[in-house]
């Protein structure tokens, strides 16, 4: 297995097809599976790779954990942050906040000598790696969605008889949807919070981050509820010719309120 985010110079259109925190809901993941395919199997053929099947992590959320509370983005400007790859790194950077990538391994060692102040990880395997006897103070930070490419080199793969070859393959396909049927249906990364806590972790508040980077850049909290609320009725429209005027019309709007953001503020400015 390889995950996607530690090739991001060699194979960027690996590391970015579905970064972590871009979607939310498990049917939305798992209906882009067929997508990530495509793009996974072209990738490791340029290498000489056999791609078998993509495992959809059965995390849906990603958390932050420390070793004090840490409750606004303020907060964890002054902490020094441990994240697994570049995408998160890049994304903590123009957030003004230091991020080191360290691998899994390392994170407990990194955390208790402090190297680093807080961490990044999703719950599924957080209480395996007893980061609550060093960061007990725990929120959640965003959604979590990481494919994981099974791969084989080809040159043994062949070298198996055929039948072989048709069992790993059927048996990568079944695996990968059970992992997809188990994210769909489960609440593992509860289940595992639970845990968590039972072994000395405290919930926190979740921690704001969209908020403050608005309002940082002089943007008024009304302004993106209104344009997310109008892009939501713009995604909900059916395709059809009938719905065209008012996709048009709505799309319109959505470009006037992003140009002259004034124009949400006109009314309750008046109040």
């Amino acid at each position: 297995m390889l995950y996607p985010g530690h090739v991001p110079r060699d194979a960027p259109e690996m590391a970015y097809a579905l970064p972590e925190g871009v979607l939310g809901e498990a049917e939305d993941i798992v209906a882009i599976k067929p997508v990530l395919n495509d793009v996974y199997e072209t990738s490791f053929n340029k290498w000489g790779v056999k791609y078998l099947a993509t495992f959809i992590s059965t995390n849906k959320t990603i958390n932050i954990y420390c070793k004090e509370p840490v409750e606004s983005l303020d907060e964890i400007r002054e902490k020094k942050l441990r994240v697994w790859g570049k995408a998160l790194a890049d994304t903590f950077a123009k957030l003004d906040v230091s991020a080191t990538i360290i691998p899994q391994n390392d994170m407990y060692v990194a955390l208790q000598t402090g190297v680093v102040d807080c961490a990044t990880h999703y719950p599924g395997a957080a209480s395996t790696l007893s980061p609550q006897e060093v960061t007990p103070y725990w929120s959640y930070l965003s959604a979590y969605a990481v494919p994981i490419p099974l791969v084989v080199s080809h040159k043994p793969r062949d070298e198996l008889p055929d039948h072989v070859q048709a069992i790993l393959s059927e048996e990568a396909e079944k695996l990968s949807a059970e992992l997809a049927d188990a994210l769909l249906a489960g609440n593992y990364e509860l289940v595992e919070s639970e845990k968590f806590d039972a072994a000395g972790g405290q919930k926190l508040e979740d921690l704001p981050v969209v908020l403050p980077v608005l309002t940082g850049l002089g943007f008024d909290p009304v302004w993106p509820g209104v344009m997310i609320t109008l892009m939501i009725e713009v995604g909900l429209m059916q395709a059809a010719w009938a719905t065209l005027p008012f996709w048009l019309v709505m799309t319109a709007a959505i470009a006037i309120l992003t140009l002259l953001p004034q124009i949400v503020l006109f009314l309750p400015r008046l109040m």
